[in-house]
């Protein structure tokens, strides 16, 4: 009998391709752009599993490009000798939405997927993919978290659907640990200078970015802040809305209230991201003060910090209830002790009467325009968000240190299906 070839596994998700100089590289070698949320947060959460268990993994910024024997033997050199000597399959799991789904071809392909389908679409894409009507032919499994989605292949059969545990979005809690100590605002400062936690003002994130870049030596100047997750993925997120009536209306940040951004699954959606952030930029030039400067921020956490620190930093959240990973954030910000305000989207009127907050918001993908139905919140609800999250960051009690999780079962992710 031969000896047992011990699993190994590839793993790729949207990245910027030019933050990395190889076409494999180890698993650990992987920086997520936001460690909280999306993709980059699955990836990190998976890697650290893979570690402990000692699994051999390799991360490929673009599996795509992998198409002969020449190309593979850049993913082969980073695996064991014990591996390279059997026959098993290269293994490839794909994280981010499935929009973006990449296959490695000549190997076992599967998709993790933590995005539910929760907006309807009026007009659909012509991109099957985009529009979640079929995956790849060559998508063998479905890892699904948070959803009960199925789908079929190009050619009308099903990939197999594997649901994965609830506590795989809190696996990594013990790297959460810790006290804040005695000054909270000091360690975060240090965390920043590490750039384990990078943080810029809306103004100075437009200066960044400005055309020559105007650097800034001024310190971003911190204090607690209401924390809003923001999917760049997800088109019809109701994040845009509540960040331009900040910024349109006065009395929130007169009254102390500040706003932090934490995109994520950024790769493509970069522009959406300034886009929010120069609309918003200009709406506050007709008004006075320096909001800009010291109400409203990006932050991207790119290593887990402490959850007491961050629970200083971010007393609360508002969290889009219609966004796809809904259940990962919501799991995410629970474990972490963050409370949260859930704005939801609307529900079907019992008169048949049309919803007030009820829009609808056309994009454009690579094959045709798309209608896709939101709800965006009116200027009143987002002044009850605002007044809702700010009290309930203001009476949290100190949130319990969470129960560790339960062991998580690393064989769907390996090739099995349970």
């Amino acid at each position: 009998m031969s000896a047992r070839v011990p699993p190994a596994l590839v793993l790729s998700l949207p990245v910027r391709l030019s933050g990395y100089g190889a076409m494999a590289l180890p698993a650990a070698s992987f920086r997520p752009d936001q460690v909280l949320f999306g993709g980059d947060a699955q990836a990190a959460v998976l890697i650290r599993l893979l570690e402990a268990a000692r699994v051999p993994a390799v991360f490929v910024p673009a599996p795509e490009i992998f198409h002969d024997a020449a190309t593979f033997a850049a993913i082969e050199r980073l695996l064991p000798d014990s591996w390279r000597a059997g026959d098993a399959p290269l293994r490839h799991l794909r994280l981010g939405p499935l929009k973006d789904c990449r296959l490695l071809k000549f190997s076992e392909n599967a998709h993790l997927l933590a995005e539910a389908a929760r907006r309807p679409e009026v007009a659909v894409s012509g991109n099957p993919f985009a529009g979640r009507r079929a995956v790849p032919a060559a998508l063998r499994r479905i890892l699904r978290y948070g959803t009960q989605d199925r789908f079929a292949r190009l050619d009308g059969t099903r990939p197999a659907h594997v649901d994965l545990p609830a506590d795989l979005a809190v696996a990594d809690a013990a790297a959460w640990s810790g006290p804040a100590g005695p000054d909270p605002a000091r360690a975060i400062a240090g965390e920043i200078t590490r750039d384990s936690l990078h943080i810029e003002s809306f103004a100075g994130y437009r200066r960044a970015r400005s055309v020559p870049p105007e650097p800034s030596t001024a310190p971003v100047r911190l204090c607690p802040s209401l924390a809003l997750p923001f999917n760049c993925a997800d088109p019809g997120s109701a994040v845009p809305e509540i960040v331009f009536n900040f910024a349109r209306f006065p009395g929130p940040a007169e009254s102390g209230i500040a706003l932090t951004l934490l995109p994520y699954n950024t790769c493509d959606g970069e522009p959406r991201l300034e886009r929010l952030v120069n609309r918003a930029a200009m709406m506050l030039e007709r008004r006075e003060g320096a909001v800009a400067e010291d109400r409203l921020f990006v932050a991207h956490l790119r290593r887990p910090l402490s959850a007491a620190l961050l629970r200083h930093l971010f007393p609360a959240a508002i969290l889009d209830g219609g966004d796809p990973e809904c259940a990962w954030v919501a799991a995410r910000l629970e474990a972490l002790g963050l409370p949260a305000v859930v704005h939801g989207p609307a529900e079907e009127p019992e008169d048949g009467l049309p919803v007030v907050g009820r829009r609808f918001e056309r994009f454009e993908d690579a094959q045709s325009p798309r209608l896709i139905e939101t709800d965006r919140p009116s200027r009143i609800r987002c002044m009850e968000l605002l007044a809702e999250v700010h009290a309930l960051g203001a009476r949290a009690a100190r949130a319990p240190a969470p129960a560790p999780p339960r062991p998580i079962d690393l064989g769907p992710f390996l090739g099995g299906e349970a």
